[in-house]
């Protein structure tokens, strides 16, 4: 059965591909449980947990590299352009931080893949908990996504990011030097 082996990476398919059926479910779900969500406050309520978690990493990578995070929320609200859920304003975003700070919630994605490969370990392969399966590889994946405003801010410094690029291509052109 499938269901059995899912999640401990050995099932039918072999491999990672169920992990790429499960990703591409929570897409799936993701988009329909945004169509549905015509509200303020019941979008507030399906995405909490995951703003939360999207905010706060924002948070502390900003903590971690001298942005001075000052204010912190994740109070929804309405805008012009749609919903905002969660906010973090920092005293000092520059060309150095401004990409790690911006791209902070992709720093869930571990988690995701934490809660696919032992959550079946703990919890026996019922329908219902491959349910609260799903929603919680969909709360953490949607929430790992850097929001639009996220990437205006990487935007907003040019220098920095092509300067992170060009760290990121050195180290790892160095380290598989180091290799061969």
């Amino acid at each position: 059965m499938v269901i059995s082996e899912f999640g401990r990476g050995s099932g039918v398919l072999g491999g990672n591909a169920d992990f790429f059926i499960s990703v591409v479910l929570v897409v799936l779900i993701g988009r329909i449980k945004h169509l549905h969500c015509r509200s303020l406050w019941s979008a507030a309520l399906v995405n909490f947990v995951g703003v939360v978690f999207h905010e706060l990493a924002h948070y502390l990578v900003a903590l971690v590299l001298g942005g001075r995070p000052k204010r912190f929320s994740v109070w929804p609200k309405r805008t012009a352009d749609g919903f905002l859920f969660g906010q973090v304003v920092c005293a000092r975003i520059n060309a150095f931080n401004a990409l790690p700070v911006g791209i902070a919630p992709l720093s869930l994605l571990p988690l995701a893949w934490l809660i696919h490969r032992k959550f079946f370990l703990y919890l026996q392969p019922t329908p219902w908990n491959y349910v609260i399966y799903l929603f919680l590889m969909v709360i953490v994946i949607e929430n790992a996504l850097p929001s639009s405003a996220d990437w205006r801010l990487v935007r907003q410094f040019p220098i920095g990011l092509f300067g992170w690029i060009a760290v990121l291509t050195l180290g790892v052109v160095a380290w598989q030097r180091h290799l061969l």
